[in-house]
């Protein structure tokens, strides 16, 4: 499911696929284009539902247990 992340100033998360960049852009920025016209940003963004199984996750089970500091 593709979605767009926003924050409460407006501002939207964007990728750069080719400088590898991650950034917070106004909606207007966000719509930079190339002298190609192609979009320099990326303002969607993929979800993916978690997997009820348990087998995939049980390679954590190590990490589960954890001194605790008080």
């Amino acid at each position: 499911m593709a979605v767009k992340i926003t924050n409460e100033h407006g501002q939207v998360l964007c990728s750069n696929d080719r400088s590898k960049q991650v950034a917070l852009l106004s909606p207007h920025e966000a719509e930079e284009t190339d002298h190609a016209g192609c979009y320099v940003w990326n303002n969607a963004w993929e979800c993916t539902p978690d997997l009820d199984s348990n087998d995939t996750d049980e390679f954590l089970e190590k990490y589960m247990d954890y001194a605790a500091f008080k």
